[in-house]
């Protein structure tokens, strides 16, 4: 039993962090998991004009990115106090994300090294830096997750044309880019759980421009010039850019209250919702094999959700019954939280603060005083 918690005082309670993961909450599970298919969502809607893009011969990811990104320096307007981390930090978290954006080869073959690679970066990294637990239940919803992911790409693999242009280089790209990946999630994992996520966005966007800026020059200034536009590509360039935008704020907030293996979890059906959008729009083949695919996933997502967080206060290793450290904070207000351990802290030093000391010698001296007169009333009896 957790003696501390047994003794927690109902304040405490109350300025618990609210925004953890509590398993067995099936309206939490719920929303969180549909929160995770609205990112999924909108990185399949930035494949689609991504692609459409390319098909029409402009294909200048750099440009694109920096143009998300001088959207997000707008969060910086709801940063009114000075920065909670070191610049230097959000200048090597931008830089990754840049390089990330840019490694990814969009071909078959690599996002399908790019889902299976990422996932174990992001537990990895989570097991290493931010002390996460896993459990034979997270481990059952990974699984699940990943043969879901196989049964999706099996169709495309027998499709000839969907090797074409594939090459080992272009796996070693896309490797280094779901490397990245997995550990950006771990990074902004943890800093919008202990810090503002208003301000990672914003510091992301100004660092992104920067870096962003000068490899546009560098590398699409010359072929842009070449290139024809139309009001077509200019409608899948703000699809595009709305689309990663909103990603980018809401997977902030899941990342709030998930984890990242979670997060990635989540996004291997962005193919699956692209492949319904080519059946609908462009008249393309839909086997029910990705439909048997789609129901895998999202049975791997809640035995994986139903399982405490890996990262959540508490959650130890299966089999043991030892408290951790609280490490997550609630900074919905725009603040941090306080943990379970500097709730404690902080109750601990208030009885040990000099008025309340003086509270309980005052006290103690008037029971004495209160005693001898009993004393000398009993004796003058």
């Amino acid at each position: 039993m957790d003696w501390h918690a047994s003794h927690r005082t109902d304040a405490q309670r109350v300025r618990a962090p609210g925004n953890v993961r509590q398993p067995g909450k099936t309206g939490a599970v719920i929303s969180n998991l549909a929160l995770g298919q609205v990112i999924s969502f909108f990185i399949s809607g930035a494949s689609i004009a991504a692609a459409s893009l390319s098909d029409r011969g402009m294909n200048f990811p750099v440009f694109m990115s920096f143009i998300v990104y001088l959207c997000l320096c707008g969060y910086l307007v709801r940063v009114r106090r000075p920065l909670r981390l070191p610049v230097w930090r959000y200048a090597v978290y931008a830089l990754m994300d840049v390089e990330a954006n840019f490694l990814v080869v969009l071909s078959i073959t690599s996002v399908m090294l790019l889902d299976c690679f990422s996932i174990p970066v992001a537990m990895l990294m989570s097991r290493l830096f931010l002390d996460a637990r896993y459990t034979s239940k997270h481990l059952l919803g990974v699984l699940l997750c990943l043969v879901g992911l196989a049964l999706t790409v099996i169709n495309d693999l027998e499709d000839k044309t969907a090797m074409k242009g594939h090459s080992f280089k272009g796996d070693l790209l896309c490797l280094g880019g779901a490397f990245l990946y997995g550990c950006l999630n771990v990074m902004q994992e943890s800093i919008v759980k202990k810090h503002d996520r208003s301000e990672l966005l914003g510091m992301t966007g100004a660092f992104g421009v920067l870096f962003a800026g000068v490899q546009f020059l560098i590398l699409e200034r010359g072929p842009m010039q070449d290139m024809h536009y139309s009001h077509a590509g200019a409608a899948f360039v703000l699809l595009y850019v709305g689309s990663i935008f909103c990603m980018y704020t809401w997977t902030s907030i899941f990342l709030q209250a998930g984890d990242a293996a979670l997060f990635n979890l989540g996004l291997l059906t962005s193919d699956l919702y692209g492949m319904v959008f080519a059946y609908f729009v462009e008249k393309q083949s839909f086997d029910l094999l990705y439909i048997v695919a789609f129901f895998i996933i999202i049975s791997g997502l809640f035995v994986y959700h139903g399982a405490p967080s890996a990262t959540a206060p508490g959650v130890a290793k299966e089999g043991s019954t030892s408290p951790r450290p609280n490490s997550v904070t609630d900074d919905s207000n725009g603040g941090p939280g306080f943990s379970s351990l500097e709730q404690e802290d902080m109750t601990s030093e208030a009885l040990m603060s000099p008025d309340a000391c003086g509270d309980a010698f005052s006290t103690a001296d008037d029971d004495i005083v209160e005693f001898n007169r009993g004393r000398q009333r009993m004796a003058l009896v």
